[in-house]
Protein backbone atom coordinates (compact mmCIF):
# COMPACT_ATOMS: atom_id res chain seq x y z
CA UNK A 1 0.00 0.00 0.00
CA UNK A 2 0.99 3.79 -0.55
CA UNK A 3 1.92 5.77 2.41
CA UNK A 4 -1.34 8.20 1.08
CA UNK A 5 -3.92 4.90 1.51
CA UNK A 6 -4.72 4.44 5.17
CA UNK A 7 -4.15 0.86 6.38
CA UNK A 8 -7.01 -1.01 8.39
CA UNK A 9 -5.92 -0.18 11.59
CA UNK A 10 -5.50 3.51 10.84
CA UNK A 11 -8.87 3.28 9.90
CA UNK A 12 -9.86 1.68 12.99
CA UNK A 13 -7.77 4.26 15.34
CA UNK A 14 -9.64 6.76 13.27
CA UNK A 15 -13.27 5.24 14.17
CA UNK A 16 -11.95 4.88 17.76
CA UNK A 17 -10.91 8.80 18.07
CA UNK A 18 -13.94 9.60 16.64
CA UNK A 19 -16.13 7.85 19.07
CA UNK A 20 -14.04 8.78 21.73
CA UNK A 21 -13.71 12.75 20.63
CA UNK A 22 -18.19 12.60 20.20
CA UNK A 23 -18.17 10.69 23.60
CA UNK A 24 -15.78 13.20 25.82
CA UNK A 25 -17.69 16.07 23.73
CA UNK A 26 -21.24 14.79 24.99
CA UNK A 27 -20.31 13.99 28.69
CA UNK A 28 -18.57 17.34 29.17
CA UNK A 29 -21.91 19.00 27.83
CA UNK A 30 -24.04 17.52 29.36
CA UNK A 31 -21.62 17.69 32.94
CA UNK A 32 -21.62 21.74 31.99
CA UNK A 33 -25.04 21.71 32.61
CA UNK A 34 -25.86 19.41 35.27
CA UNK A 35 -23.01 19.97 37.46
CA UNK A 36 -24.80 18.01 40.57
CA UNK A 37 -24.26 14.92 37.91
CA UNK A 38 -20.58 13.96 38.85
CA UNK A 39 -21.15 10.59 36.63
CA UNK A 40 -21.10 12.50 33.45
CA UNK A 41 -18.02 14.30 34.40
CA UNK A 42 -16.04 10.93 35.28
CA UNK A 43 -17.20 9.68 31.54
CA UNK A 44 -16.13 12.61 30.04
CA UNK A 45 -12.24 12.17 31.58
CA UNK A 46 -12.37 8.80 30.60
CA UNK A 47 -13.08 9.21 27.61
CA UNK A 48 -10.26 11.88 27.39
CA UNK A 49 -7.96 9.04 28.60
CA UNK A 50 -8.87 6.44 25.85
CA UNK A 51 -8.73 9.02 23.05
CA UNK A 52 -5.25 9.39 24.50
CA UNK A 53 -4.33 6.14 24.35
CA UNK A 54 -5.48 5.48 20.96
CA UNK A 55 -4.34 8.60 19.36
CA UNK A 56 -0.82 8.03 21.21
CA UNK A 57 -1.16 4.35 19.86
CA UNK A 58 -1.43 5.09 16.72
CA UNK A 59 1.50 7.78 16.69
CA UNK A 60 3.96 4.81 18.37
CA UNK A 61 2.39 2.17 15.55
CA UNK A 62 2.99 4.44 12.56
CA UNK A 63 6.06 5.33 13.84
CA UNK A 64 6.99 1.68 13.97
CA UNK A 65 7.69 1.93 18.00
CA UNK A 66 10.45 4.52 17.57
CA UNK A 67 9.14 7.42 19.03
CA UNK A 68 10.17 9.93 21.73
CA UNK A 69 9.70 8.29 25.15
CA UNK A 70 6.92 11.16 25.77
CA UNK A 71 5.01 9.40 23.92
CA UNK A 72 5.36 6.28 25.52
CA UNK A 73 4.69 8.57 28.94
CA UNK A 74 1.61 10.29 27.71
CA UNK A 75 0.38 6.86 26.67
CA UNK A 76 1.03 5.57 30.41
CA UNK A 77 -1.13 9.07 31.51
CA UNK A 78 -4.00 7.68 29.07
CA UNK A 79 -4.33 4.24 31.08
CA UNK A 80 -4.11 6.07 34.47
CA UNK A 81 -7.13 8.94 33.44
CA UNK A 82 -8.88 6.11 32.38
CA UNK A 83 -8.42 3.63 34.63
CA UNK A 84 -9.23 6.29 37.51
CA UNK A 85 -11.96 7.94 35.77
CA UNK A 86 -13.54 4.63 35.47
CA UNK A 87 -13.19 3.92 39.45
CA UNK A 88 -14.59 6.62 40.20
CA UNK A 89 -17.70 6.54 37.72
CA UNK A 90 -18.61 3.24 39.73
CA UNK A 91 -18.11 5.14 43.03
CA UNK A 92 -20.41 8.06 41.72
CA UNK A 93 -22.89 5.50 40.45
CA UNK A 94 -23.20 3.80 43.96
CA UNK A 95 -23.32 7.51 45.73
CA UNK A 96 -20.03 6.58 47.52
CA UNK A 97 -16.79 8.66 47.97
CA UNK A 98 -13.29 7.36 47.83
CA UNK A 99 -11.31 7.10 50.83
CA UNK A 100 -7.60 8.69 51.19
CA UNK A 101 -6.03 5.17 50.44
CA UNK A 102 -7.50 4.53 47.21
CA UNK A 103 -6.91 8.54 46.42
CA UNK A 104 -3.11 7.72 47.18
CA UNK A 105 -3.61 4.31 44.94
CA UNK A 106 -4.72 6.50 41.96
CA UNK A 107 -1.93 9.10 42.58
CA UNK A 108 -0.13 5.81 42.22
CA UNK A 109 -1.33 4.65 39.23
CA UNK A 110 1.00 7.94 37.96
CA UNK A 111 4.39 6.47 38.78
CA UNK A 112 4.75 4.98 35.28
CA UNK A 113 4.40 7.49 33.31
CA UNK A 114 6.09 9.81 35.30
CA UNK A 115 9.35 7.61 35.55
CA UNK A 116 9.08 6.90 31.67
CA UNK A 117 9.68 10.96 31.67
CA UNK A 118 12.17 11.45 34.33
CA UNK A 119 14.37 8.51 33.46
CA UNK A 120 13.68 8.30 29.96
CA UNK A 121 13.40 5.21 27.81
CA UNK A 122 14.84 3.21 30.80
CA UNK A 123 12.08 4.11 33.16
CA UNK A 124 9.58 2.01 30.93
CA UNK A 125 10.78 -1.60 31.90
CA UNK A 126 13.01 -2.71 35.00
CA UNK A 127 14.54 -5.80 33.43
CA UNK A 128 16.06 -3.61 30.32
CA UNK A 129 19.77 -4.14 30.78
CA UNK A 130 22.35 -1.43 29.77
CA UNK A 131 19.24 0.57 27.96
CA UNK A 132 18.79 -2.52 26.07
CA UNK A 133 15.23 -4.23 25.58
CA UNK A 134 14.30 -7.80 26.72
CA UNK A 135 15.41 -10.57 24.35
CA UNK A 136 13.94 -13.82 24.12
CA UNK A 137 16.22 -15.92 26.65
CA UNK A 138 15.87 -12.97 29.28
CA UNK A 139 11.74 -13.20 28.94
CA UNK A 140 12.42 -17.59 29.48
CA UNK A 141 14.03 -16.97 32.45
CA UNK A 142 11.74 -14.53 34.01
CA UNK A 143 9.13 -17.37 33.54
CA UNK A 144 11.40 -19.39 34.95
CA UNK A 145 11.59 -17.17 37.64
CA UNK A 146 7.98 -17.26 38.19
CA UNK A 147 6.50 -15.04 35.70
CA UNK A 148 4.95 -11.81 35.38
CA UNK A 149 6.46 -9.13 37.32
CA UNK A 150 7.22 -11.25 40.47
CA UNK A 151 9.09 -13.47 38.29
CA UNK A 152 11.11 -10.31 36.14
CA UNK A 153 11.88 -8.48 39.78
CA UNK A 154 13.55 -12.40 40.91
CA UNK A 155 14.85 -11.86 37.19
CA UNK A 156 16.61 -8.59 38.09
CA UNK A 157 17.73 -9.16 41.17
CA UNK A 158 19.24 -12.20 40.56
CA UNK A 159 21.29 -10.52 38.10
CA UNK A 160 20.62 -12.57 35.20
Amino acid sequence: MSAATPTQIELVDAFGAGIYLLMLITHADLWWHRRGRSSHFWLATSAMGALIVNLSGAVVRRAGGDVHHGISALNMLGIALALVSLFELAQSIAGQRSTRLVRILQIGTLLPALATLALGPSGLSMGRKGGEGWRGEQQAAAVEHGGGLPGGWRLWRSGH
